[in-house]
């Protein structure tokens, strides 16, 4: 994929799939393969649940701004 101007998005779906090196739920590369992903630079790219979320929840806690996050 080679997106210079275009935004994108990977998504990387639960198919079962399993693998012995990566896992699952992975984007890798094997041997001499490279994956070169570049993106606007962010303060934080993470973050961690405040408070426990519970199945049917309308909206979840963050421990960090999102505010933050952007630069």
């Amino acid at each position: 994929m080679n997106v210079e101007i275009k935004q994108a998005y990977i998504y990387i779906k639960n198919n079962g799939l399993k693998d012995s090196i990566i896992k699952t739920r992975a984007l890798g590369s094997y041997n001499q393969g490279k994956i070169n992903i570049r993106g606007r630079y962010m303060a934080r790219t993470w973050s961690l649940l405040a408070d426990t979320a519970y199945y049917g929840d309308g909206q979840i806690s963050l421990l960090h701004k999102p505010e933050d996050m952007v630069c």
